[in-house]
């Protein structure tokens, strides 16, 4: 069948459309292309959504830096954790994809840049993990207060709002010299080969390798938004 555009169609044998009735079947095709669309969304959403507390949920959330001597930014993060202390963070650029990623669990970490195809491997002992995080906190304890709101030992102080175990609903994280707050907006499923890759500190296959005390401080958040 041959369907014409909207625009200019001179409707069907034996009827002529006024710049109204063509503004109406204009407005009929939108409205239906946009239900399609919704419907196919709602179903992908239905397909991939999981609890909070499920072993394979990841939450994408709307999230607000804030590190000392810099703007505040907005950004969208995706958070996996699993105790004792696996972690996998994903910080969205400005285009698409993500932009920094953090993996860490099993005594090592990794904070890849996907744009540059370059990655820094390290241990996730607090001497080397901390200073990139920007947190006085050791992994493991940054885990459990997400997962189980266990409260941290030294001076971060953790505010969640959420099932226990879980991804929080509300995420705040504040230090003497970072904030990260945390506003959850959906949780999904992660593919169960690609769970079995998070929270290892592995480097992505095909980057450029480098030590993590390269990095500067904070480097995770100071590269947010950027």
């Amino acid at each position: 069948m041959n369907l014409h555009p909207p625009f200019g169609w001179p409707g069907p044998p034996g009827i002529r459309l006024g710049a109204y009735g063509r503004r109406a079947v204009l407005r009929g095709v939108i409205k239906l292309v946009a239900t399609v669309a919704v419907s196919a969304l709602g179903l992908a959403a239905c397909a991939t959504r999981r609890s909070p507390s499920a072993a394979d949920a990841v939450g994408t959330y709307d999230a607000v830096v804030e590190l000392e001597g810099e703007p505040s930014r907005r950004v969208t993060l995706r958070l996996w954790a699993m105790p004792p202390d696996r972690l996998h963070v994903e910080i969205a650029g400005p285009v698409g994809g993500p932009q920094v990623v953090a993996d860490g669990g099993g005594g090592r970490m990794t904070v890849a840049f996907p744009r540059e195809r370059a990655a820094y491997v390290g241990s996730s002992d607090p001497d080397e993990s901390q200073p990139v995080l920007g947190l006085d906190l050791p992994l493991d304890e940054l885990v459990a207060a997400i997962r189980d709101g266990t409260p941290p030992s030294g001076k971060v102080i953790v505010k969640r709002d959420g099932p226990v175990p879980g991804l929080p609903a509300s995420l705040d994280i504040l230090s003497s010299r970072l904030e990260v707050h945390l506003r959850l907006r959906n949780v999904q499923r992660v593919d169960p080969g690609r769970l079995a890759q998070l929270g290892r500190g592995v480097p992505p296959d095909g980057f450029a390798l480098f030590p993590m005390d390269q990095l500067r401080d904070a480097a995770l958040w100071s590269a947010a938004g950027r």
